[in-house]
């Protein structure tokens, strides 16, 4: 069962399919998702959520992400990833706590940065 702090709340920012957007960096601490294509960093306080057709070319800061898209970087996440049936993950992961949903592809390498993480497999 997801603790609340884990729950990926709705999104404020939405980059929608079929929407290319290339950028240095995405900055912020609301809630963000992503079905079209971004080409750029993302330092997010808040929620990243991408979509089953989004895809992320950058490296990512973020706090909470659940993940049923495509990542072609790496990315540090404060708190808690969600690696969907479809997200595909290309680069390194470093959190707190990953979840990895059966189907996820991921070609890279993670670490977890305290004692009390967890990674889950399902």
């Amino acid at each position: 069962m997801p603790r609340e702090k884990d729950v990926v709340k709705a999104a404020n920012t939405f980059i929608g399919q079929g929407i290319k957007l290339r950028a240095q960096k995405l900055h912020g601490s609301e809630s963000v998702r992503i079905d079209g294509l971004y080409i750029g960093d993302i330092d997010l306080d808040g929620y990243l959520q991408i979509g089953e057709s989004g895809r992320i070319e950058g490296n990512l800061q973020i706090s909470y992400a659940l993940i049923a898209g495509e990542i072609v970087g790496d990315v540090m996440c404060r708190a808690t990833i969600h690696l969907s049936p479809t997200a595909k993950v290309h680069g390194n992961i470093k959190t707190g706590r990953i979840i990895i949903d059966e189907g996820a592809v991921f070609y890279g390498h993670c670490k977890t940065r305290d004692e009390d993480t967890e990674i889950i497999v399902t």
